[in-house]
């Protein structure tokens, strides 16, 4: 299957995708698919890869692939904390057609890659859904490719227009921690689905402002953060993302 990454950048699935699981760090609202462990050993990847990367000040998200090969040898996407516009056209692409797969690029070019613009998540935050403006609906020639564990590219029409991430609380980490290999409890998922809605615009914004009364929700939540019994790994990185925001604004 062809994907278009751009207007004129393409790339081929194949039948090795990523093997890495994904880190989702609440530190930058990023999600990172790769075998590197630190800032350094991203970087070391430039030597041997091309793509998209950040440049900076850049937001642009990175899709490297191995200069031998032209394999997909990883992925770093940046979150953002805008919703999306139609919470219910973003909620089918979960039901989409799913294929599984790696890609290999058409030919070895650097580029530019935008970012998404709108994200959603459902009240227990099973899924994540991260799209770009002006993404159609996902009848209109709508697929997923998982393109590593619980990680899928969204494409409309053979043209990729956002990300999903199943069950992201599973893959919470504090930046280049690897996520924990236990599954998470229900409540986790919870804790996540009610930090992922303070920290959305226009509830963000008010938090950014010092308002009182969103203040005491951010410091209940904090409370509930602490008093969940088990999984103790990804609860520790929501309660320093909210101690933060608490410390920082409120």
């Amino acid at each position: 299957m062809k994907v278009q990454l751009t207007e004129s950048v393409a790339a081929f699935t194949t039948d090795s995708p990523l093997r890495h699981s994904p880190c989702y760090a609440l530190r930058d609202q990023s999600l990172a698919v790769g075998g590197y462990v630190n800032q350094e050993e991203r970087d070391a990847q430039l030597a041997h890869t091309f793509g998209s990367q950040q440049w900076l000040w850049s937001e642009e998200d990175d899709f490297r692939f191995r200069n031998s090969d032209h394999q997909l040898e990883s992925l770093y996407l940046l979150i953002p904390e805008e919703p999306c516009p139609a919470p219910d056209a973003c909620a089918r692409w979960v039901r989409t057609t799913m294929v599984v797969g790696g890609l290999r690029a058409e030919r070895r070019d650097n580029f530019a890659l935008e970012t998404t613009t709108g994200r959603w998540f459902d009240q227990e935050a099973r899924h994540m859904i991260c799209l770009r403006d002006q993404a159609p609906p996902p009848e209109e020639g709508g697929t997923r490719v998982r393109i590593a564990p619980d990680t899928d590219l969204l494409l409309a029409g053979g043209k990729m227009v956002g990300w999903m991430l199943t069950n992201p609380a599973r893959y919470l980490t504090q930046g280049w921690d690897r996520p924990a290999d236990t599954p998470p409890v229900p409540g986790t998922s919870l804790l996540l689905a009610a930090y992922l809605a303070m920290t959305s615009w226009p509830a963000l914004e008010k938090i950014l402002d010092g308002d009182e009364a969103t203040c005491r929700d951010l410091r209940a939540l904090e409370q509930r953060i602490l008093r969940q019994p088990a999984d103790l790994s990804r609860t520790a990185v929501l309660g320093r993302a909210v101690g933060m925001l608490i410390e920082d604004h409120c």
